[in-house]
């Protein structure tokens, strides 16, 4: 951390200035290749993705039924659509305070089922856990 130096006068002088560190190249190197490789991989699915048909797929048409279908519309407390945020999707929710939004309960499409307690499940979940069970929501 400290060094001591000769002076071109023979006395040792202590100098408490600090030690310059250097990067390792190694370190650079690594950096400049994960960085390229992220690079060169949207180049490359640029490339490609023109060229499969994949383009088409990942710029859908937001008028199509699926997309509408699992596009989302915010309601008020009191069931009305908000007139500030744009209300196309057909799976509605409402602002939860825990949980941020909550899914309107019994809603249906062709491509969702929601229940009667708001999970993307036909069936309701019986409150009675069954012996041995194991329940995890997400």
């Amino acid at each position: 951390m400290f060094t001591t130096r000769r002076r071109t006068n023979i006395r040792r002088t202590t100098s408490w200035s600090r030690k310059k560190t250097r990067r390792s190249p190694k370190a650079i190197t690594i950096a400049m290749v994960a960085v390229g490789g992220l690079v060169g991989a949207e180049i490359l699915l640029r490339i490609i993705a023109p060229l499969t048909g994949l383009d088409r797929q990942l710029n859908a048409d937001s008028t199509s039924a699926m997309v509408q279908a699992y596009q989302m519309r915010f309601l008020s407390p009191e069931g009305q659509p908000y007139k500030t945020l744009p209300g196309a999707g057909q799976l509605m929710a409402t602002r939860n305070p825990l949980l941020g939004y909550q899914l309107k309960p019994s809603q249906q499409t062709p491509f969702w089922i929601i229940n009667e307690q708001g999970f993307r499940d036909p069936d309701p979940v019986s409150p009675q856990k069954p012996e041995g069970e194991v329940r995890i929501f997400v």
